[in-house]
């Protein structure tokens, strides 16, 4: 939701264009770039020391992302009229538009100096220092603009997002509220302010902004994006799954509606609906998928059980993750134990113990899976790791006595199903005895 500049393009076309300048601007604003510099030289040709028209000329460059030639017509108005500050934003507005903050910011500078009360290079300005982080600077030129323009909804607006960016909600709902007071029908402003409503917790609020948000615009695809996740946080659920319905009716590439929803469905146990929602994510992703997408995917095929698939979308997150988690590799040694494959599954964890050493659901996982193939040695290590990290296991003391229970160690055994019922699981104590194998 990021603010675009306001483009130098839309010129305000006049109702009757007489001139040759004014036919330009309008056939500019119409994109007929071609006639619009023909119509601009013409200016120029009558009248060489026509600022507007030079300045305008440079604006179809600028239209057509030729910051060069732009910037060339620009310093040509300027050469005409050097107290014409309009040129100077222009200016800075091209270097921004080629990454060169530092340039862009000298002609700002310069606009200023010689007009203070240009609302416009204040705001560009702030733009600026925005994007280098500058965030009080950028404030204090927002603030001058509004002193300057202080009916202009629009320079609330930036600022209240400003703020928003910087986590001082409570400042961006103030300038929210100013810009709505202007504009009642400022739908971004409405969207915006329940968005900080809805991180602050007034999730009332927050449904309030996003329905009369939508009640003006009702195609608007964000706010019912912004309602439904509030509606989760409300746990109305359903309204939630309405929404993002509605929100992808209109717009069926709206990925953060495909996020949300597919969270919930994990949320409600609806995998395979989870699972469409991340396959339509890695679609739209294309060759730009991050392995987050196969992970999610994963998690959701292993709670259906379908542990082949789930280990294929795992593997291709570690095809696409260097640094992949302790986790990841854990969950494709749990999904190959699934499958009665331990050989295999003792592979992943060893590779998730090599990036983290006191995953204890690994060491447990493997323990066990050792056990299997009667290696009782490291079963008992394993367990006996967990027990280290976690003196409380229950699970791990059960485990670790029933690997001595195999092998023959009744006093071992006894002693892990006795610290096991201590902690509150008397069963394997009692099996135990049941069996006349406990010894004190």
């Amino acid at each position: 939701m990021k603010k675009a500049f306001l483009a130098i393009c839309l010129i305000a076309s006049l109702a009757q264009a007489d001139t040759p300048n004014e036919r330009g601007i309008a056939a500019l604003n119409r994109g007929e770039c071609e006639e619009a510099l023909k119509l601009f030289d013409r200016a120029l040709k009558l009248d060489p020391k026509n600022a507007e028209a030079q300045k305008n000329r440079g604006n179809v460059f600028y239209c057509q992302g030729d910051y060069k030639n732009a910037i060339i017509n620009y310093n040509k108005a300027i050469a005409i009229d050097k107290n014409y500050v309009v040129p100077y934003v222009n200016i800075g507005n091209s270097y921004l538009g080629m990454g060169d903050t530092d340039t862009a910011l000298k002609y700002y500078n310069e606009a200023i100096k010689i007009d203070p009360s240009y609302a416009t290079a204040y705001r560009k300005r702030a733009i600026a220092y925005e994007g280098i982080n500058d965030y009080n600077r950028s404030i204090a030129d927002y603030t001058q603009a509004i002193a300057l323009e202080p009916n202009n909804p629009y320079l609330y607006y930036y600022r209240g997002y400003l703020y928003y960016d910087i986590d001082e909600y409570e400042k961006a709902i103030a300038d929210y509220t100013r810009a709505i007071a202007i504009a009642p029908n400022y739908v971004a402003a409405y969207n915006n302010r329940g968005d900080s409503y809805r991180i602050l917790k007034e999730y009332d609020k927050a449904i309030e902004d996003f329905s009369k948000a939508l009640k003006i615009s009702p195609e608007s695809t964000i706010p019912l994006w912004n309602r439904g996740r509030t509606y989760i946080k409300l746990d109305k659920k359903e309204k939630a799954l309405k929404d993002f319905a509605n929100a992808l009716a209109l717009d069926p590439n709206f990925k953060r509606v495909y996020v949300s929803r597919s969270g919930l469905y994990m949320q409600l146990g609806e995998y395979q609906n989870a699972i469409a929602d991340y396959t339509r994510l890695i679609e739209l992703d294309g060759n730009k998928t991050d392995a987050s997408r196969y992970i999610d995917r994963g998690f959701a095929y292993a709670n259906l059980k379908k542990h082949k698939e789930a280990i294929e979308d795992y593997k291709k997150a570690l095809a696409l993750d260097e640094n992949a988690t302790a986790w990841l590799y854990y969950s494709i040694g749990a999904s190959y134990s699934k499958l009665n494959d331990y050989k295999t599954a003792i592979g992943f964890y060893d590779r998730s113990l090599e990036k983290n050493a006191s995953y204890t659901n690994a060491y447990f996982d493997r323990g066990f899976a050792y056990w299997t193939f009667d290696d009782f040695p490291n079963a008992i290590a394993d367990f006996s790791k967990v027990i280290e990290l976690n003196s409380s296991s229950i699970t791990a003391y059960v485990n670790r006595g029933g690997v001595y229970f195999q092998s023959g160690d009744l006093k071992r055994a006894s002693l892990d199903a006795k610290r096991a019922c201590d902690l509150g699981d008397c069963r394997a104590l009692e099996h135990l005895k049941n069996r006349g194998a406990f010894t004190e």
